[in-house]
């Protein structure tokens, strides 16, 4: 069975691995048309659920891949600096 790994930020990235092999690496940038842009946190796509939905859309038409038997994620934490 497959597994996916998500990274949200900044240059947002989907790897899909099956049986050892990676299939691919999808940057979301390439789906939005939006350079360095993320589906959480840092340029944030507007409507990142439509992005999400094409992006599986797209892995199951290439792949034939439905469901992941892991999906493992990468986030960043926003610091925010308040001195001047």
């Amino acid at each position: 069975m497959a597994n996916i790994s998500i990274y949200g930020s900044h240059n947002s990235a989907f790897a899909i691995e099956e049986n050892g092999k990676i299939l691919t690496v999808i940057e979301v940038e390439r789906f939005c048309g939006y350079k360095n842009c993320a589906i959480a946190q840092y340029k944030a796509v507007y409507n990142s659920e439509l992005a999400l939905k094409e992006i599986l859309r797209w892995i199951k038409s290439e792949y034939g891949i439905e469901r992941f038997e892991n999906c493992y994620h990468s986030n960043t934490d926003i610091v925010h600096d308040e001195t001047i």
